[in-house]
């Protein structure tokens, strides 16, 4: 399992992204209540 942080692009928030079984790079920020692609 591989664990790393991000910035959400609208925001700045800082977001923890952790992939068990899709590892496409999706990610959600619960700010903005928004799924990042």
């Amino acid at each position: 399992m591989t664990v790393f942080e991000t910035k959400c692009p609208k925001c700045g928030k800082l977001i923890t992204i952790d992939f068990i079984v899709d590892d496409e790079g999706d990610f959600y920020c619960s700010n903005c209540n928004i799924t990042f692609e």
